[in-house]
C-alpha cells in the first residue's frame, strides 16, 4: 500500500511539474492559464494577497544590494510605513501617484561661506549687508570671488528641480555649480551653469537635468553649491547698490 501511494505521488508531482514546464509558469494556488508570466499568484480566495519583505529602516539601510543588477529590488520599511526599491545605489521610496508629495530646500545667502583665493587666506571677500541682507555677493576681484553652502537632503531621495535667484547687472558672467564629492574627495559636476546678459532686477533659471545623479547617495557623497562671482578689477562694493552681482537664494524641490 505504501509503496503505491509513493508511486502515486511521484505521478501527481511529475505531472504538476510537466504542466507548469510546458506553461512556463510557477504557480501559487489555483492553477492560470498565463504562459508568459514566470511566478504566478493566484489565491483561491479573494480575500488574500502578497506580502513582500518587511524591514526596519536599520535592517534596510544594512542592506547593500549591487547596482545595476540588482535595481528594481523592493522591500517595505515598517518604520515609514512605505516601499523602497533600489536604483542606482540608493533607496527610493515608491509612492503612488496621488500621494507623491513634492519637499524643499532653501538655501539662504547667509548659509554660504568664502572659498579662500590661494594667495590671500587672510582675505575677507563675501558680503552680506547690515542695511540690505536679501543677498550675498563678493566685495572685491581676485581675493576669493567664490563661495560655497552645504546641499542636506534626505539620503535616497530624488532630485526633482533646482531654482537659482540671482542677479547679474554686469558684463561678466555669474557661474553656479551644484556638486557632488565623494567621501574620498573626487568632485563631480552635477549641473554648471553660467548667466548671460545684464538685467538689473532678480531673474531665475531652473535645472531638472542631473546627469544620471538625481538620487541622493549620502553613504558615499556630500552635497554643495559653489557660485563663482566676477567683480571688475577696479570695482569694491562697499554698499548693497554697488553689487552688480548677487545670489538670493537657491530651491532644491525633491521626492523622498
Amino acid at each position: 500500500m505504501k509503496t503505491s501511494l509513493t508511486a502515486c505521488a511521484t505521478l501527481l508531482a511529475f505531472a504538476v511539474f510537466s504542466q507548469n514546464a510546458v506553461k512556463k509558469s510557477v504557480v501559487i494556488g489555483s492553477m492560470a492559464n498565463k504562459p508568459n508570466a514566470i511566478l504566478i499568484v493566484n489565491p483561491q480566495h479573494a480575500d488574500q494577497g502578497v506580502l513582500l519583505p518587511q524591514l526596519s529602516t536599520d535592517q534596510r539601510l544594512a542592506l547593500k544590494p549591487s547596482s545595476p543588477s540588482e535595481n528594481g529590488l523592493i522591500v517595505f520599511d515598517t518604520n515609514a510605513r512605505a516601499y523602497f526599491y533600489w536604483s542606482e545605489g540608493a533607496w527610493v521610496r515608491l509612492f503612488a501617484d496621488n500621494h507623491r508629495k513634492d519637499s524643499y530646500l532653501s538655501i539662504d545667502p547667509i548659509h554660504f561661506q568664502e572659498l579662500k583665493a590661494n594667495n590671500n587666506v587672510g582675505q575677507s571677500n563675501l558680503a552680506v549687508f547690515e542695511t540690505d541682507n536679501t543677498f550675498v555677493t563678493a566685495s572685491r576681484s581676485g581675493l576669493g570671488e567664490e563661495i560655497i553652502a552645504p546641499v542636506n537632503l534626505p539620503h535616497g531621495s530624488a532630485l526633482k528641480e533646482i531654482t537659482v535667484y540671482y542677479m547679474d547687472n554686469d558684463s561678466d558672467n555669474l557661474k553656479v555649480h551644484l556638486i557632488r564629492k565623494s567621501l574620498s574627495g573626487v568632485n563631480e559636476q552635477i549641473i554648471s551653469w553660467e548667466s548671460s546678459g545684464t538685467v538689473p532686477f532678480v531673474r531665475t533659471e531652473s535645472f531638472n537635468n542631473f546627469n544620471s545623479m538625481g538620487s541622493v547617495d549620502l553613504e558615499n557623497y556630500t552635497y554643495r553649491v559653489v557660485v563663482v562671482f566676477d567683480i571688475d578689477d577696479d570695482d569694491t562694493i562697499d554698499e548693497p547698490s554697488q553689487a552688480k552681482q548677487r545670489m538670493y537664494g537657491v530651491r532644491i524641490k525633491y521626492q523622498q
